[in-house]
């Protein structure tokens, strides 16, 4: 008898401990699903009520800058494209994500807020890249505005005042680490129509965004085992959120940002969701602030590589007649599939044309 007794102790202890460490595991009230080349935290196993993204609610500075927790997402993306101090081109990527459950946050371990960075750097040959996957409310990873820090772990980008530029951003892995600072060489860009950024005609799909087309980039990177690396150039940085802003696998999507050499910016997206039409948007930006927001029938946009085998399009034509720009991208490095909780391709491009011109690519939602 008093061996049973031991034996449903130690059964219901195991029981206990093993509930206990789901419970509090970091992916605890969501559903993870394991697909070839994917691993997506987009289902919820529960979800609270957001608020609607609306055309009439403006958005302005510096508020933009907070965490708009009444939304379901929250992604500040960084990307810029360097040299080192012999020429050598870098693309560097860096992402955050906000993933809410629910639009009261709790405190401690009751949090339910998903926090997951990216990093990548790449030359012509290698990729370096790694993630980081935290949960809100126990100082593991966060978003704070007086200061403005964003972290997971001990990677951050740190500002000294409520806006997030200037910035630092800090990354350090077991194979590569970087410091990188960036400043404004031009305006903050409040995107589509105030903020609104409409994503097709017929689903009711948006997000708000505001973005920093014109930034100064320099810094130092230790790639492996090798020495520093000191670089300079120039990046681009986004905030976006709403309530769809995180990839879907029934949706592909195309990013194309370019920085021209007359000194504007150009921006180009393409939504196709699976069994509906394609809708293409853009925005071209002057270094002096001054935007035009582009559609459909601004822009001509065709794929210059054959995918019937289910390859990327990784080099593309671009046409925007009314506005005399004619390009021809082609990528620095066209191993940049990034097999992560979100995977996407994403890397540096370069285009020639009637301009030329430097910036990067994401492609979403492509098998």
């Amino acid at each position: 008898m008093f061996r049973s007794k031991v034996t449903l102790a130690c059964v219901l202890l195991t029981l206990l401990v093993l509930g206990t460490l789901y419970f509090f595991s970091p992916n605890y009230g969501y559903h993870v699903i394991e697909r070839e080349h994917e691993n997506t935290i987009t289902d919820y196993t529960h979800s609270d009520v957001f608020e609607p993204v609306l055309p009439n609610d403006k958005v302005t500075l510096p508020s933009a800058y907070q965490a708009q927790r009444e939304f379901k997402h929250g992604i500040w993306h960084f990307f810029a494209n360097v040299v080192d101090h012999s020429g050598k081109k870098f693309g560097i990527q860096w992402s955050f994500y906000r993933i809410g459950q629910a639009e009261s946050v709790a405190h401690g371990w009751s949090n339910s807020e998903l926090y997951i960075a990216y990093i990548v750097i790449s030359d012509n040959n290698k990729v370096w890249k790694q993630q980081r996957i935290a949960r809100g409310g126990i100082g593991q990873a966060g978003i704070l505005n007086n200061p403005f820090r964003l972290w997971v772990d001990n990677w951050q980008w740190n500002s000294t005042g409520h806006a997030p530029l200037p910035g630092v951003l800090s990354v350090a892995t077991d194979d590569f680490s970087i410091r990188l600072s960036t400043v404004k060489s031009g305006p903050i860009i409040i995107s589509g129509e105030g903020g609104y950024v409409k994503k097709h005609d017929l689903l009711p799909m948006a997000s708000k965004r505001i973005t920093a087309p014109f930034l100064d980039v320099e810094g130092e990177m230790q790639l492996g085992q090798g020495t520093n690396i000191p670089f300079s150039g120039s990046g681009w940085m986004s905030k976006e959120w709403g309530n769809q802003v995180v990839p879907e696998r029934n949706q592909q999507g195309l990013n194309l940002a370019f920085n021209l050499d007359n000194g504007s910016n150009l921006f180009i997206e393409r939504y196709h969701p699976k069994g509906q039409s394609e809708f293409l948007t853009g925005q071209l930006v002057r270094k002096d602030g001054t935007s035009i927001v582009l559609n459909a029938k601004d822009i001509k946009l065709s794929s210059l590589e054959d995918t019937s085998n289910g390859g990327l399009p990784l080099a593309w034509s671009l046409s925007l007649p009314k506005y005399d720009i004619e390009l021809k991208t082609q990528v620095l490095n066209t191993k940049l599939w990034l097999p992560f909780t979100l995977p996407y391709w994403e890397g540096a491009i370069y285009a020639t044309g009637t301009h030329t011109a430097s910036g990067f690519m994401q492609l979403t939602g492509f098998e």
